[in-house]
Parts: structure tokens; C-alpha cells; sequence
């Protein structure tokens, strides 16, 4: 029986520190009643490191992403969107895709991804990011 338990708490253990460093979790954003705009943030630790939100939205909706820095700010990050469907639909320019807008959404959650951007120069630190629900 101590033999179980034992391999039972590695086990656990093991799977937690594989999922916290591979995986991550996805943050939840709610907008609060009659509102329509957010501005998350986060941190990033280089080209590897991504920062997760989920967002639920509505049919007909329109979804936009910006990057709210400073001026003097060269944290350039890049915006993915994904379907509540699971299909990534990011319009992908040659910017740094720090700007994003889906239109006639579907209903349901959108995961949008947030990565350092790799046409700038790497850097570790905070960012913004301004999202409205229309």
C-alpha cells in the first residue's frame, strides 16, 4: 500500500512540472457588464515564451487586438487568433502583427496568443494589449 502511494504522489508530481513548464494555461478575460474593451498584460522571456487568453464572443461580433506601448517601447509582440473552432484566422502582414480584427465572429472562444515578435529584437518584459468586443 505505501509502495502505491508513493508512486501515486510521484506520479502527480511529475505531471504537474511537465504540464507548468510545456503547457500553459490559458487565461480567462471577461468583460464586465456594457463594457466593451480590455487591455491585458503579461510578461514574456524570449522567441519561446507565449502568454495565452480565451475570450467568449458572440455571433456578428467584431474582435480586435492592439498593442498599447509607449513610444519610446520596442517590446514588439505578435497577435494569433484562433477559432473557437480551433482554426487559426490572424491576418498575418508583414508587420509584426500586433494589430488584429476579426469580423462576424461565431460564438464561442477564441484563444488569442500572444508571442514576442521574432522581425524585432528579442527582448524580455512586460506588455499590453487593448481588446474590444463590438
Amino acid at each position: 500500500m505505501r509502495k502505491k502511494l508513493l508512486f501515486l504522489s510521484v506520479t502527480i508530481i511529475l505531471v504537474t512540472l511537465t504540464t507548468s513548464a510545456f503547457g500553459q494555461k490559458a487565461q480567462r478575460i471577461t468583460l464586465g457588464r456594457g463594457a466593451t474593451t480590455t487591455i491585458v498584460t503579461g510578461a514574456l522571456k524570449g522567441y519561446k515564451d507565449r502568454k495565452v487568453y480565451l475570450l467568449r464572443v458572440r455571433d456578428g461580433q467584431t474582435l480586435s487586438t492592439e498593442q498599447v506601448s509607449s513610444p519610446s517601447s520596442l517590446h514588439y509582440i505578435t497577435v494569433g487568433i484562433d477559432s473557437p473552432s480551433g482554426e487559426e484566422i490572424s491576418d498575418a502582414d508583414a508587420s509584426c502583427n500586433n494589430r488584429q480584427e476579426v469580423e462576424q465572429t461565431t460564438k464561442g472562444d477564441y484563444k488569442i496568443t500572444v508571442t514576442e515578435c521574432r522581425k524585432a529584437d528579442a527582448w524580455n518584459g512586460n506588455f499590453r494589449l487593448r481588446i474590444t468586443v463590438k
